[in-house]
């Protein structure tokens, strides 16, 4: 097996979480030798779409659905969810830079201070090859 069943099951529950409440988020997850990672940009106030035309590339990009004439709201709509993306992803930007920052820092002294280790142990695992 070359994912986490444990990572997997906790990873639905948190994605179930931010479809309950209507949040957007970026969460990971980690088990010695697995992580998983839950990545949620389509909360209903966002106009970020995954899309998944370019997957069989293996490239998955977004998309911007944003169009005043595809929304029942108009052009009101589209300006509040434009704001709204603008907002969500400037938080993300900053919030995941900041993480790194932080998480290198503590990385590279652990390094140092340890002499390093194996890094080959665990993968990283997409839901397309556990449902293959």
């Amino acid at each position: 097996m070359r994912y986490s069943p444990k990572l997997k099951k906790a990873a639905e529950e948190i994605k179930a979480i931010l479809k309950k409440h209507d949040i957007g988020g970026y969460v990971l997850l980690h088990t010695p030798g697995f992580s998983e990672y839950v990545n949620e940009i389509s909360p209903s106030y966002s106009c970020a779409v995954w899309d998944h035309s370019l997957d069989g590339a293996g490239i998955t990009g977004v998309r911007f659905k944003a169009k005043a004439a595809e929304l029942p709201g108009g052009e009101k709509e589209r300006n509040q969810k434009i704001a709204d993306t603008d907002n969500f992803l400037l938080h993300m930007v900053t919030g995941t830079a900041s993480a790194f920052k932080m998480f290198d820092t503590v990385y590279q002294s652990f390094e140092k201070t340890t002499g390093g280790h194996d890094h080959t142990k665990g993968d990283h695992t997409s839901q397309t090859e556990i449902d293959n």
